[in-house]
């Protein structure tokens, strides 16, 4: 029941992260160019939502804003990135293999992602099938840059690209012609097509950028962990014989660690890499009292969650658990009973608080809780408390 339950919730866990949104502020151009200071519901989107939530001020009620109320959205996360509600014409391809050379544009009212802003400009829209579409646009007029691979006879074994893209570009910049080699020569997707109307509009082409949105990186720290643990085991020694025997114990905690920030999450979401040293204690009364220890190396691999925007940021951890002997097995005392090591997999989960590059973690620890060790231990759960500072 145990092992169910936290398999759950560390299914859960991911979700939840993509869930949450941070209200972050925002301008709000209408079409009757009205504006307007709010604060959105801002998820960074990877599929762009139908409709995105926002508020007039911290204690206002919720509303939700669609695509036709929007002529532009400047969203101020850790970078600025900018929106458009339009209705567009997009490309879909068949999906029948015999048939994936050709398409139809269907009309769609959606957020577009501003990339490049100038006289000519680009903008990207990920449509529910995860696909990316991407649309140049002059003074008065819209175009998609269409691309796709298909396949060229019945085996399915060879394919061509579509270079629609490429007419569309090369028609967008005949006022450059310096670019049409490049244009040629360049694969497509989102950082050529930046590449290109950059250039476009940057000297000694005719463009003037106006606006280019800028990658948020992710942010690598690596650092170490001191603390202490209390463990409670049920174990199963032997095979044979039914030795089994349950107890807690304390010992101390050390490890090191890599903190990866990801990229365009507001600093919000990160994953972290950490190795233990990390000693396991088994015992039993029958036949006598006995008691084994195992030393082990023990990875974790978790992914975190931070809340607020002040100093002091509350966090939670969930992740999965891997361990591997460090040498023999000692008897410590008692019947010399047959055990070999025994490897770990199991969950973590837990909370703490980071001020700076400093932060206090508590976490639960289920040790062989996965079933992918080597049977005789039962389980063995772990309360962990540690102080960590990030390098």
């Amino acid at each position: 029941m145990m092992r169910s339950i936290i398999l759950l919730v560390l299914a859960i866990f991911p979700v939840s992260l993509y869930a949450q949104s941070g209200f972050v502020p925002a301008l709000w151009t209408q079409p009757d160019g009205t504006q307007s200071n709010i604060l959105i519901a801002f998820g960074q989107w990877n599929i762009m939502p139908n409709q995105i939530r926002y508020k007039r001020s911290a204690d206002a009620q919720e509303q939700v804003l669609i695509p036709a109320q929007v002529q532009s959205l400047r969203v101020y996360a850790q970078k600025e990135e900018r929106y458009l509600g339009k209705e567009i014409r997009v490309a879909i391809f068949s999906k029948d293999p015999s048939e994936n050379n050709t398409f139809f544009q269907e009309k769609k009212l959606v957020f577009l992602r501003t990339l490049v802003e100038g006289k000519l400009s680009l903008h990207s829209y990920t449509d529910e099938s995860r696909i990316a579409h991407f649309f140049i646009q002059t003074d008065t007029s819209w175009e998609e840059l269409i691309f796709h691979s298909f396949y060229t006879d019945q085996s399915q074994q060879t394919t061509r690209q579509h270079t629609k893209y490429q007419t569309s570009l090369l028609r967008a910049t005949l006022d450059c012609p310096a670019l049409a080699n490049k244009i040629r020569q360049l694969p497509p997707g989102e950082r050529s097509f930046i590449q290109i109307v950059t250039a476009y509009n940057t000297a000694p082409c005719p463009g003037a950028l106006t606006f280019k949105e800028t990658k948020t990186k992710g942010k690598l720290l690596i650092g170490f962990r001191l603390g202490g643990s209390y463990t409670y085991n049920q174990t199963s020694f032997d095979y044979s014989r039914p030795y089994s025997g349950q107890h807690s114990f304390f010992q101390p905690k050390a490890g090191l660690g890599i903190h990866y920030t990801l990229p365009r999450r507001n600093g919000k979401r990160a994953m972290l890499l950490e190795l233990f040293y990390d000693q396991q204690a088994y015992e039993t009364n029958v036949p006598v009292p006995t008691r084994i220890t195992q030393n082990y190396i023990q990875t974790c691999l978790s992914f975190r969650r931070y809340f607020g925007a002040k100093t002091n940021k509350p966090f939670i951890n969930a992740g999965l658990l891997f361990g591997v002997p460090g040498g023999n097995a000692k008897r410590t005392y008692g019947w010399p009973i047959d055990y070999s090591p025994a490897s770990q997999s199991g969950v973590s989960l837990g909370a703490g608080l980071r001020r700076g590059r400093w932060e206090l973690d508590a976490r639960i620890n289920g040790h062989h809780f996965l079933g992918l060790d080597r049977k005789g231990v039962k389980h063995s759960v772990a309360g962990m408390v540690t102080f960590a500072a990030w390098l």
